[in-house]
């Protein structure tokens, strides 16, 4: 996944996040753009790994994704 602190422009970093997320990761769409979203979102706080992965599960419950 491409890391949203290296990106200025949150278009940019959509459409990267995207391809990756439907290409490599083969994630339907609305999935992937809940996935990019809330990365986005989270941008430049410091987080574990395992935080972020708390984090990104509790939002895909709650888009019941």
């Amino acid at each position: 996944m491409p890391d949203p602190n290296k990106y200025k422009d949150k278009h940019d970093f959509m459409n990267d996040c995207m391809h990756q997320t439907r290409k490599v990761e083969n994630e339907p769409q609305d999935k992937a753009v809940a996935i990019c979203l809330n990365m986005w979102k989270e941008k430049g706080k410091k987080k574990s790994a395992a935080d972020y992965l708390r984090f990104l599960s509790r939002e895909l419950m709650r888009y019941d994704i």
